[in-house]
């Protein structure tokens, strides 16, 4: 009843047309389109939910968690297209080419959060049902749970390149190959206007607690980031050399460049769980009991019911508080912004993608947390985008942070 399972399908397909155009002329054409589709999670939620309602977690205790019953059904499909010519022009070789590529990404939840967790600081405030007697301050239970308006969301983006190369045969052993790359990301839009986020980033905005929430949250946002970078140039240089001349097998090669990491669509799902589309909760010091007459989950509840029925009229914390006695503020996560040019909300510039520079081993020279997350270029950028918003300091653009703020 509460094993899961994940099993995914996966098919490409491909049409690559290759035409010449005389000796020194030659084309290529590519037309792809992928797709993945992923379910999870136990079979059936509504059993497994009937039988243990949430989930249980055992931090540093010797028993295994329970429940965390959930599913999901997650699907990607891609499609690009790509077209490249070349040119032989006496000793150099002269490219140029286009790309664009469109993915949409699907994914429903149901269960896990918006069951809640339960996480007992001690085995001794377990057994008392949520809380020592002898420690309440100290030794508690607290739950965290989502109450969601929508489990399911689609989320599109598009992405277009445009390059220039010219590979110039300087002698038989040496060959030099300049490059110039401009990529355009597009800024992640949601189909159901499902991205909400605070008005202004979080240092600029009021922190006033009498200001209405629905001042401080702009919501039914179509797009994920108030602005990404709207073109990114990527300058490239390598080289092929012969030390020994072209009779020998040993060629040195090097380069040097600047690549994008392509802007991972999973760093929206911070931007279409934020309240009041999900409202998530957590409550402290109480009875974990879900059907018990005073309960957390009671709790949590009763916060939910007046945050839904008090942001569309612009009610504060100081009214919340006064219609729930342990009203316990929504979670919401927002991106860090890079200072630089003037916007209405000051000095800022729109969320900055990964910026790795590159040396021809691929030995990553990016400075920070990267380091520890990995010891090569394309691993740094795969684990950091699933986790983090990635953004530069302009004082120092070959520092990368990795930062979230929750409030």
């Amino acid at each position: 009843m509460f094993d899961q399972d994940s099993p995914g399908s996966w098919w490409k397909g491909e049409v690559v047309e290759t035409r010449s155009f005389g000796p020194s002329v030659a084309s290529q054409f590519l037309m792809g389109v992928s797709f993945y589709s992923g379910p999870g999670g136990v079979k059936n939620v509504a059993k497994s939910l009937a039988i243990f309602p949430t989930s249980l977690f055992f931090t540093g205790l010797p028993f295994s968690n329970l429940g965390n019953s959930g599913a999901f059904d997650n699907s990607n499909r891609t499609y690009v297209f790509s077209g490249d010519i070349v040119k032989t022009w006496g000793k150099q070789k002269l490219g140029f080419g286009a790309n664009f590529e469109h993915t949409h990404w699907n994914l429903s939840v149901d269960g896990w959060s918006g069951a809640g967790f339960l996480l007992p600081q001690s085995l001794l405030a377990f057994y008392q049902g949520g809380v020592d007697p002898a420690h309440p301050d100290t030794d508690f239970t607290r739950l965290s749970q989502s109450f969601p308006f929508r489990t399911s969301q689609r989320i599109g983006s598009n992405h277009f390149g445009l390059y220039g190369q010219d590979e110039w045969n300087v002698r038989k052993s040496l060959s030099l190959a300049f490059a110039l790359r401009a990529e355009h990301q597009s800024n992640p839009v949601c189909e159901n206007r499902c991205f909400a986020r605070l008005a202004g980033p979080f240092e600029l905005i009021s922190h006033d607690p009498k200001q209405p929430y629905n001042q401080a949250i702009v919501t039914n946002q179509r797009q994920a980031f108030i602005g990404t970078d709207h073109i990114e140039w990527s300058p490239r240089l390598s080289f092929a050399w012969q030390p020994f001349g072209v009779a020998h097998n040993t060629v040195l090669r090097g380069g040097v460049g600047i690549f994008y990491d392509p802007l991972a669509l999973g760093l929206t799902s911070w931007f279409f769980n934020n309240p009041p589309l999900v409202n998530s909760f957590s409550a402290v010091k109480g009875n974990l009991t879900p059907r018990e007459s005073e309960s957390l989950f009671k709790d949590v509840a009763a916060s939910n019911t007046a945050f839904v029925k008090g942001f569309p009229v612009g009610e504060t914390l100081a009214d919340f508080q006064h219609e729930v006695t342990n009203f316990s503020p929504p979670g919401l996560t927002v991106p860090q912004q890079r200072m630089h040019s003037p916007t209405p909300f000051g000095n800022l510039e729109p969320l900055a993608l990964l910026k790795t520079n590159l040396d021809g081993t691929g030995i990553t020279q990016s400075v920070g947390p990267l380091k520890a997350l990995a010891g090569n270029a394309g691993a740094a950028a795969g684990a950091s985008s699933r986790r983090f918003l990635i953004i530069t300091d302009v004082n120092d653009p070959s520092l990368v942070v990795l930062r979230q703020a929750n409030l």
